[in-house]
């Protein structure tokens, strides 16, 4: 993935987890989404239970569990975390940061240029008659050059002109 494409279609929770996946980024591995966290809590549940002191303290952890959001952070105390867009910039910018400085993006294709015409296919070409012809077009160019110049030195001259009296 070029670094352009990242940027246009990495835009849900799922592309980002995806791609950190793809390319062993350990900046989203704390976060899953809620069907994940779920099967998480199940899997852990015995374990929850065997730390508890007695069913209320199990039951009021479990009641402590945000709910509410599709991606959540198991965060460095065990707690889940709801994740909302503005976590998700945050964590964007993070694995783009982290994908720049490991260098894992691919090089972006250089635009396939049309190959020239060989200079044998002169029937496919069409030449038009142009309305005037190379020398005439210089010629053109060339008066109006001068008359440039001639209006360059009239306006000079009326400057100067304008100074003396403004000076007298």
């Amino acid at each position: 993935m070029t670094r352009a494409e990242f940027l246009d279609n990495v835009t849900s929770w799922s592309d980002l987890i995806e791609f950190c996946n793809d390319h062993e980024c350990y900046i989203c591995e704390d976060i899953y989404d809620k069907y994940d966290r779920d099967a998480y809590i199940d899997d852990n549940l015995r374990d929850m239970a065997s730390d508890a002191e007695n069913w209320q303290d199990l039951l009021s952890q479990l009641r402590n569990i945000t709910t509410g959001y599709d991606y959540y952070l198991k965060d460095d105390y065990g707690e889940w975390v709801g994740l909302d867009d503005s976590d998700f910039d945050e964590y964007f910018h993070d694995v783009l940061d982290w994908a720049d400085e490991n260098g894992v993006w691919d090089d972006d294709e250089p635009d396939e240029e049309e190959p020239l015409p060989d200079d044998n296919d002169d029937d496919d070409f069409i030449v038009a008659d142009e309305p005037m012809s190379i020398g005439e077009l210089m010629g053109v160019c060339s008066s109006q050059l001068q008359q440039i110049g001639t209006d360059k030195q009239a306006k000079e001259a009326a400057d100067d002109e304008a100074f003396e009296v403004f000076v007298a």
